[in-house]
């Protein structure tokens, strides 16, 4: 009985679900409502995140029908052309609902080992935006 208690407890160990959770590079998307906050983290470079992206659309038209105030938080770690897309059409959105006097603000934070590329994406992106985008990277605004 021991052991199987032993061989059981090194399955658990070296279960390959774990192993696979491990290595994922995922885009995390949260929404508070209550907050006017949405916030994506993670890695946004799989072929399916247009579909996240389609949801913080979504939200982001809902929310401003039925509030004022929205912040946005971004931190990437990194992003491919298509994920860039996507985040292009988020600015516009917050663009005309700025034009319409809604108080909206993006957050693009960084501090991966790809620092310089997403310095430079969030400086493109906040070229871009008539609305208040700002940059931090290891405590520093840009």
């Amino acid at each position: 009985m021991n052991a199987q208690m032993i061989t059981r407890t090194r399955q658990e160990e070296v279960s390959p679900l774990r192993l696979i959770k491990s290595e994922l590079k995922v885009l995390n998307i949260q929404y508070n409502r209550a907050l006017n906050i949405i916030s994506a983290i993670g890695w946004s470079t799989s072929q399916d995140t247009w579909v996240k992206y389609l949801q913080i659309l979504a939200d982001i038209e809902s929310h401003l029908l039925q509030r004022d105030e929205l912040n946005i938080y971004f931190k990437l770690n990194m992003l491919n052309t298509s994920s860039t897309k996507y985040i292009f059409k988020v600015i516009k959105k917050l663009n005309q609902a700025y034009s319409q006097g809604k108080k909206v603000r993006l957050f693009w934070s960084c501090n991966t080992e790809h620092d310089s590329e997403m310095i430079d994406t969030g400086l493109d992106l906040r070229g871009l935006s008539h609305f208040p985008f700002e940059i931090n990277y290891a405590g520093k605004k840009y």
